[in-house]
């Protein structure tokens, strides 16, 4: 900030100053890598006109996780010197801010026609980007809830539509979307809404009476707090269907695992018998409209129409997608419950060992198989599932066999995060962060493999190999570690 009393602050201290340093550092490793995405794409992709439109494509990707995390808190720093009658602050928000648009949309822009790119379809794709992503920021924080049903939703009008005799040969061209004027249009109809939101969020936004999730996210999230993090602070305020409270029915003395699972609270705590199948159900519907698509001889498989070819590729893509976001909350949910629990001051895992009838040998046992066990059924009833729906699907044995491979690897990094806090330990060293990362990339390329039948070909199932081989052995040898630990440890429940 200027040190001259009055002056307005700079548009770099106006966005240092809008996001906590872990967010800064979260987003600026998006957007590097997918710059780096972006060159490696022109490089590497022969034919100069596909290569340039992947480029545009994986820059966008880059602007908009900026827009989507950075940029948009500086409307926080809007409001605040709005509410506090400091005049400087808020035209210093504005000056950040196009700051930012030019930094990270107009200059990448003129690199990309550099580089090739049809000047006005990459600024018009850049802007698109930016200001989708600032739009999504600020809408009210239940979007991000109802986006997450989006893909099942498209699949299940898609069941219906495609039956539909005049719709089903439709020959829809998605690359007009990529042209110019359709483009700008979108580009320009997201740019008048991001500013009439921005424009109704800082005249709006100290309205009385407004819960958590009907609140912009920017504002709903003020700690710059970002994923499973997130949502476990945010856990008491978040839908009943959503995030179930679960049961305190059958706890006691004569039920040290139920008592224990109670305690922990959400996800291990048990559920009501609506809460289970409202879970189960929403996950059984997903897998009926996925089948109608993959099925030998469906209308995923038989139709020639564009919207079936379309939409076939989105189904297996969701398939692969939604076994990474199961595994990603499966591994991020309950260790970070556990990881709170154990590392903050006021954590209640010392509160435990007050238990009745619990010494050190039956704690350690009891708590284990309430750590464990939620997890564990959770995975083998998912993966039991989606091997049986893939089989009937037509996925040969090869696919089924990775596919169970790469369950077998979110179970093993399931049970690195639970049993680390548990030790003693942080969730996930540096390292371990890197080794999630592609574990989970790991996930989703094998998972696609299989379901597109690629899996089977020699040298991607060597490299499938090669590639899960030392991700399992690091999480083989932190199991084994915090298992030593924890039994070394004279009562489970006492942390050091």
């Amino acid at each position: 900030m200027s040190g001259r009393p009055g002056a307005i602050p700079g548009a770099w201290p106006s966005l240092r100053a809008a996001a906590p340093m872990p967010l800064r550092l979260a987003t600026t490793l998006a957007a590097l890598v997918g710059v780096a995405g972006a060159v490696l794409a022109r490089v590497a992709i022969p034919g100069p006109e596909l290569a340039t439109r992947v480029a545009v494509i994986v820059t966008a990707a880059a602007v908009c996780s900026f827009w989507a995390g950075w940029v948009p808190r500086l409307l926080l720093l809007r409001i605040d010197g709005m509410e506090g009658c400091i005049p400087g602050i808020a035209r210093a928000a504005h000056r950040a801010l196009a700051v930012a648009a030019v930094a990270t949309v107009l200059l990448p822009a003129a690199l990309l026609a550099v580089a090739g790119a049809e000047p006005g379809l990459a600024l018009a794709a850049l802007v698109a980007a930016a200001a989708a992503a600032m739009l999504l920021a600020m809408l009210p924080a239940w979007i991000w809830l109802a986006a997450c049903f989006l893909p099942l939703a498209a699949m299940l009008l898609h069941v219906v539509v495609v039956r539909l005799p005049l719709v089903s040969n439709l020959q829809v061209d998605a690359g007009r979307l990529f042209q110019l004027p359709w483009l700008s249009a979108v580009a320009a109809g997201l740019l008048v809404l991001a500013s009439w939101r921005w424009t109704a969020v800082v005249r709006g936004q100290a309205r009385p009476g407004r819960g958590l999730w009907s609140m912009p996210t920017v504002l709903a999230n003020r700690s710059g707090a970002w994923g499973s993090a997130w949502m476990v602070e945010s856990a008491g305020q978040l839908p009943e269907w959503f995030w179930p409270s679960g049961q305190t029915a059958g706890a006691g003395p004569d039920n040290a695992v139920r008592t224990i699972r109670v305690l922990l609270g959400t996800p291990f705590a048990p559920l009501t018998r609506r809460q289970w199948l409202f879970q189960w159900g929403v996950g059984g519907i997903a897998l009926v409209a996925v089948a109608l698509h993959l099925m030998p001889g469906g209308q995923g498989h038989g139709s020639t129409g564009a919207v079936s070819g379309f939409m076939k590729g989105f189904v297996e893509g969701g398939l692969a997608g939604g076994v990474l976001g199961g595994a990603g909350v499966l591994i991020g949910m309950f260790g970070t419950r556990l990881d709170r629990m154990v590392r903050r001051r006021s954590g209640e895992l010392s509160e435990l060992a007050l238990l009745p009838g619990l010494d050190r040998s039956a704690a350690t046992t009891s708590l284990l198989r309430a750590v464990v066990g939620t997890p564990v059924k959770s995975l083998l009833a998912g993966t039991v599932i989606l091997l049986a729906f893939m089989a009937g699907a037509g996925v040969d044995t090869s696919g089924l066999a990775w596919t169970a491979a790469a369950c077998a690897g979110i179970g093993l990094l399931t049970a690195q995060v639970c049993l680390r806090p548990l030790a003693g330990l942080p969730m996930l060293c540096w390292w371990g962060y890197l080794q999630l990362g592609f574990a989970l990339l790991l996930v989703l390329a094998t998972t696609g493999l299989a379901v597109n039948g690629r899996s089977s070909e020699p040298i991607l199932a060597g490299l499938l190999a090669a590639l899960w081989m030392p991700v399992l052995l690091a999480s083989g040898l932190q199991v084994a570690q915090a298992w030593r630990r924890i039994r070394a440890r004279p009562h489970p429940f006492v942390q050091d």
